[in-house]
């Protein structure tokens, strides 16, 4: 759906991009689809922030026994997307990157994979629950559809 509304289903390879494009270019992507996902079944649930605040600063045997994380990703993933949500609201303009948010979207492939498809599940969520309370509309949300992905260039 995403990439038949972005004109690009039939489109070449991926283009290359600057890494934090293609970062964010994946979040906005999983967001979209747990933002669809939401719309057909809104009871779909996901891991979410009270429950990753509920389990920080516990041992390793409690986060991979009680979460579907292992213990690195965990961590991970507080310190990517979480606890840096207070510093980004302080930073306006933006300064600087916090080195929390650097590492992230340097990291291997395998944990960028893990925090793009977190942070997307939050901002999917976050999209979700701004629809359903009329704070963005069809149109708003349709231009998020329409945001050129990595796999083909900017019209």
């Amino acid at each position: 759906m995403n990439l038949a509304l972005k004109g690009e289903i039939y489109d070449a390879a991926p283009h290359e991009m600057p890494q934090h494009d293609l970062f964010y270019t994946g979040v906005l992507e999983e967001a979209l689809g747990f933002f669809g996902s939401k719309l057909i079944d809104p009871g779909r649930n996901h891991f979410f922030e009270t429950a990753f605040y509920q389990f920080y600063r516990k041992d390793r045997e409690t986060i991979e026994r009680e979460t579907p994380y292992s213990y690195e990703d965990f961590n991970a993933i507080i310190h990517f997307i979480l606890l840096p949500q207070e510093v980004r609201a302080e930073l306006h303009p933006l300064r600087r990157v916090p080195e929390e948010i650097l590492a992230g979207i340097r990291s291997e492939p395998r944990r960028a994979n893990v925090l793009i498809h977190e942070l997307g599940y939050f901002l999917g969520q976050q999209i979700h629950d701004a629809y359903r309370a009329g704070v963005i509309d069809r149109r708003e949300i349709a231009g998020l559809f329409r945001v050129p992905s990595a796999r083909a260039p900017a019209p």
